[in-house]
């Protein structure tokens, strides 16, 4: 069945920023507004008007709602009691959690301020006069929660930091991840390994962290534009999409870390904006700045057999994922670095390390087309088109706990030291 006409459509006078359907009741949907306002939809009902809306509270947002979520928190001491919250972020720097009673309560989690240089130096060093901040307000961008203990979230804002924050403080953030340069506009938790978290930038970049390691673990910065979105795979530790604005990337993680595994290039004066993997079929659904909605198909994707293989690495965790990425990392470096020296000298040079064999990783697999179904219900087999170098700068890096990094290629010991 082809879907080329919604089931329902709701008008409004304002931009919709965000949406997002409840967990325990699925009727209900939420959605974020340019002008600050919340509203809540039941979509089992024919009618238009929204059943709760924040337009008439005094704790109205004062910015554009640049993203909203429904989660579940536990309410007794042994965590067999939740109940489910709306929490949002705006523009206006507020991290609001929303509860539905008579109508819409609100109070804040968190009140983002920005973050001088002067908070990173020594005591005795001064804040210097061109410093002075104008406001101390730090506009708010994307939130995530953490799967497993949803009394932490991390907070991405417009001046390129992520705060890890707690429900349990509203004054002052747990820690500061600096590595972006530019607005953080998406923040999403390894669904697997639980102390991993992927997030995009305006900065053209894409970085791994790890939780407990405030400098970044892995940095991608595969194109020259604006990365929008990422998400994970629901169905391996290593793979994760990405849309930014002339592409949608696919990475596998287990195989390569210096080049996307599919690539799908925009159409001329089109934007992608929007990724999201569905959990049931192998499928991606990809949003763009004509208001469309696609459909691809992923083949030769991790299938569920697969995923439960534990000696495959598809679910890996901990200090074995690090181990497996830099290993990835430092032999595709090592392939890319071969390929550029002639097959004499690479015999007088000899390979310091042995690379891994086919079967355990290959480079060369056959990049698959995707059927695209667009919201206009035509159907078309695209060629995908692996990245080039011409034209465009590369910058990758990786960064264990010893802050070391590989550039080229490593020896058998510099691996040792990594790992």
């Amino acid at each position: 069945m082809i879907i080329t006409w919604p089931e329902r459509t709701y008008q409004s006078p304002y931009g919709v920023t965000a949406v997002d359907f409840s967990i325990g009741a699925p009727n209900l949907l939420a959605v974020g507004y340019h002008n600050g306002t919340i509203a809540i939809y039941n979509v089992q009902s024919n009618s238009n008007i929204p059943v709760l809306d924040s337009s008439e509270s005094p704790q109205k947002h004062l910015g554009p709602v640049w993203q909203l979520q429904w989660i579940e928190q536990d309410r007794g001491a042994a965590g067999d009691d939740k109940r489910e919250i709306l929490v949002s972020i705006s523009a206006d720097g507020r991290i609001s959690k929303w509860v539905i009673r008579k109508g819409l309560d609100c109070h804040d989690l968190m009140r983002l301020r920005r973050t001088t240089a002067s908070s990173s130096k020594k005591g005795g060093e001064k804040e210097k006069k061109g410093e002075a901040l104008i406001s101390r307000q730090a506009p708010g961008m994307c939130f995530a929660f953490h799967p497993k203990d949803t009394n932490i979230y991390l907070a991405g804002t417009e001046e390129g930091h992520i705060h890890k924050c707690s429900c349990s403080y509203n004054e002052q953030y747990l820690d500061t991840y600096r590595g972006h340069k530019g607005p953080v506009y998406k923040i999403a938790w390894n669904p697997f390994c639980h102390d991993v978290f992927l997030s995009c930038s305006a900065d053209w970049g894409i970085i791994i962290w790890q939780h407990e390691n405030l400098k970044p673990f892995l940095s991608f910065y595969p194109t020259t534009y604006v990365v929008y979105d990422v998400a994970w795979s629901p169905k391996s530790s290593y793979i994760f999409a990405a849309a930014n604005e002339s592409r949608v990337e696919i990475w596998d993680l287990h195989i390569s870390t210096l080049d996307p595994l599919i690539v799908n290039v925009a159409n001329p004066g089109i934007k992608f904006t929007t990724v999201l993997f569905t959990k049931q079929t192998d499928c991606l659904l990809v949003g763009n700045s004509d208001g469309q909605v696609a459909v691809y198909e992923l083949r030769n994707m991790p299938t569920a057999l697969d995923s439960n293989r534990q000696n495959e690495g598809f679910h890996s965790c901990g200090l074995e994922y690090i181990r497996t990425v830099i290993y990835i990392c430092a032999s595709s470096r090592w392939r890319k670095h071969l390929e550029s020296i002639p097959q004499g000298q690479q015999a007088e040079r000899g390979n310091r390390f042995q690379l891994p064999n086919e079967q355990e990783i290959s480079e060369e697999r056959p990049v698959p087309n995707l059927p695209k179904t667009d919201s206009s219900g035509e159907e078309s087999l695209q060629g995908e088109q692996l990245p080039t170098e011409g034209g465009r700068s590369k910058k990758y890096s990786v960064m264990s706990r010893q802050k070391l990094c590989c550039t080229e290629g490593c020896s058998m010991s510099d691996l040792s030291t990594l790992c």
